[in-house]
C-alpha cells in the first residue's frame, strides 16, 4: 500500500449541492457496497483512531462504506417499471462476473482534494460490469451515457472543510499501510441520500459477487 497524494492546492468541504440535488431529494444509483466483506470492514476499522475527532474530517461509517459506480437518475424522474428493468439488467448473469475472477485489489490510500481514500487498479470484470450498467441505464431510459472516467475507490472519509493535512498523513502512516483484497463485494441498486454529511441508503435490490482468488 502507497499513500499517494492527487494535485491540489489545499483540501476543501465535499458536501457542496451538486446539479440537480437539495436536501430531502433521492438518487437511484449502482454501487458495490461491503457488508460481507470482512477484509475490507477490517481495513476500514484500522483506520478509525487515526480519522475519527479530525476537525474538518467525516469519517465514513462501516455499514456506508461504497465504491460508486453508475448513476440511475433521481428518484422523481424515473418510473418504478424502468428501475425495475435496470436492477434486473445489471445484477443478471450477463452484466456481472463470473466467479472466481480474482479479488478486487485497493493497493493505494489516495488523498484527494474532498477526502481520504482506499484505491487501486481497475480491473477487466469491474470495467466490463461498469460498461454494462451505462448500457443498460441508456437503453431502459432513452438517454445517451456520456462515458466518462471511472476510477473505482472506497472513500474512507471526507472532507468538509480545509484540514490539517500533514497531521491526518503522519496518522494514517502510523496505522501501517496495507493492502486490501476484496473477495465478496455485493453489487447493490440503490436509492441514495447525503443529507447529513454521509451518503446513505434504501436497498432496492443486491446480489453478492464471488470474486475468488
Amino acid at each position: 500500500m502507497q499513500l499517494v497524494r492527487g494535485e491540489f492546492e489545499r483540501t476543501a468541504s465535499h458536501w457542496w449541492w451538486r446539479p440537480g440535488w437539495e436536501r430531502g431529494r433521492r438518487y437511484l444509483t449502482v454501487h458495490l457496497t461491503f457488508g460481507v466483506a470482512p477484509e475490507l470492514v477490517r481495513e476500514a476499522e484500522c483506520y478509525l483512531p487515526a480519522l475519527s475527532g479530525r476537525a474538518g474530517v467525516d469519517v465514513v461509517p462501516v455499514p456506508w462504506l461504497h465504491l460508486t459506480m453508475t448513476g440511475i437518475g433521481f428518484v422523481d424522474e424515473v418510473s418504478p417499471d424502468a428501475l425495475e428493468e435496470v436492477a434486473l439488467r445489471v445484477l443478471g448473469a450477463d452484466a456481472t462476473p463470473s466467479s472466481g475472477v480474482g479479488p478486487l485489489v485497493l493497493d493505494t490510500l489516495f488523498l484527494g482534494r474532498e477526502g481520504l481514500a482506499l484505491t487501486g487498479p481497475l480491473p477487466g470484470w469491474l470495467a466490463g460490469m461498469k460498461a454494462a450498467q451505462e448500457r443498460a441505464v441508456g437503453e431502459v431510459l432513452g438517454v445517451e451515457r456520456q462515458a466518462a472516467a471511472f476510477r473505482p475507490h472506497v472513500s474512507l472519509a471526507y472532507f468538509d472543510a480545509e484540514i490539517d493535512e500533514p497531521g491526518l498523513v503522519a496518522a494514517v502512516h502510523e496505522v501501517g499501510l496495507r493492502d486490501v483484497e476484496v473477495r465478496t463485494p455485493t453489487l447493490s441498486v440503490l436509492e441514495l441520500g447525503r443529507d447529513e454529511h454521509v451518503y446513505t441508503w434504501r436497498v432496492i435490490r443486491e446480489r453478492v459477487l464471488e470474486l475468488g482468488g
